[in-house]
C-alpha cells in the first residue's frame, strides 16, 4: 500500500512540480527583462550580478531568455542602449555631444560605445548624426 500511495503521489504531483519549475524560470526571465528595461541607462548596471540572482546556471538562463526574447540578455541590453542612442541623436542632433549620448545610454567608455554603435548601425555616431539628425547644423 505504501509503494502504491507513493507511485500515485508521483503521478499526480510530478506534472505540477515540473510546471512550477518552468514557471519559476519564466518568472525569473521576465524579472530580468523588466530590470534591464528599467535600468539600461545606468553605466554601473551589473547584468552579470543580476543574472546571478536568478539562482539558475548562467548558460541555462541565457538560453531561456533567448528563447523568450530572441536575444541574449547582453544583446538585448546593447540593443536597448543603442536604439536609445540613435533616438537621442535623431532628436537632439548637434545639441548633444556624442560623449553625452554615450553617457545617457549607459556607456562610460566613448570608444566602446562608438564601436558598438558602428556595429549596430554601420557607421560612427558622428556620421549617423550628420545623416539622420532632425537638428543637425550640417543639413
Amino acid at each position: 500500500v505504501f509503494f502504491l500511495t507513493m507511485a500515485l503521489k508521483e503521478m499526480i504531483y510530478h506534472p505540477i512540480i515540473a510546471a512550477n519549475e518552468n514557471g519559476d524560470i519564466n518568472i525569473q526571465v521576465r524579472r530580468v527583462y523588466e530590470q534591464i528595461v528599467k535600468d539600461f541607462q545606468k553605466p554601473n548596471f551589473d547584468l552579470v550580478g543580476l543574472l546571478s540572482t536568478t539562482g539558475y546556471n548562467e548558460d541555462y538562463f541565457r538560453k531561456c531568455f533567448t528563447e523568450q526574447y530572441s536575444l541574449s540578455p547582453k544583446k538585448y541590453l546593447d540593443k536597448l542602449r543603442l536604439d536609445y542612442a540613435a533616438g537621442l541623436i535623431n532628436t537632439y542632433g548637434d545639441k548633444l555631444q556624442i560623449g553625452q549620448v554615450a553617457s545617457m545610454c549607459g556607456y562610460d567608455d566613448l570608444l566602446y560605445f562608438s564601436k558598438k554603435f558602428k556595429t549596430r548601425f554601420g557607421c560612427s555616431p558622428t556620421k549617423y548624426r550628420a545623416e539622420n539628425s532632425l537638428n543637425s547644423t550640417k543639413k
